[in-house]
């Protein structure tokens, strides 16, 4: 949520350490928060469900990465859209997402026109991120609703039906004996 609040104060005019490093504290809390939540639900269940409840995770984190990428995109366009209508009348909202979007429209536009798109397109992204930053907070508001758990990571107080820490070591390619 903090890179997404972050990002959602970019301007036309924003260096590029900034929307670099921006876009890494994102990654990097997407990653961490993605391996925060694996743990919490194996944490959370005995040895026998640790897998259905790592699927379950996983599962919800790729349909709910597959809706809100679509939600994001929705957003962008429309507000794209509308503040074309708005900021440059004279340009023709379609251009825009055809003939290579954003990589083409110092070609496509000059002047007064270019800073107005320019204007758009940063208005637009910032409505997409200003989801992904509602979407942030609500998820750490509900992170206080989850277990509490201290995981024991020493092998007396491990489970039974779970391979032993403290086994013998054996190289690659022998067998243990049973």
């Amino acid at each position: 949520a903090l890179a997404s609040g972050l990002i959602v104060t970019w301007d036309v005019r924003t260096s590029a350490g900034r929307w670099i490093g921006y876009q890494i504290l994102l990654g990097a809390g997407m990653g961490f928060s993605g391996q925060g939540s694996i743990v919490a639900a194996q944490a959370a269940v005995g040895s026998s469900d640790i897998a259905p409840a790592t699927a379950t995770v996983l599962f919800f984190q790729t349909i709910s990465g597959a809706f809100f990428i679509s939600a994001a995109n929705c957003v962008f366009a429309n507000q794209l859209k509308a503040k074309i209508w708005i900021i440059a009348p004279e340009v023709n909202p379609e251009m825009l997402f055809g003939q290579g979007g954003a990589a083409n429209l110092g070609q496509l536009f000059t002047g007064d026109t270019l800073e107005a798109v320019l204007q758009a397109y940063i208005s637009a992204m910032r409505s997409a991120y200003a989801l992904a930053l509602a979407c942030g907070g609500l998820a750490f508001l509900f992170s206080f609703a989850a277990e509490w758990k201290k995981i024991n990571l020493d092998a007396k107080s491990q489970e039974p039906g779970l391979p032993s820490t403290d086994s013998k070591h054996v190289e690659t390619g022998e067998r243990q004996a049973s």
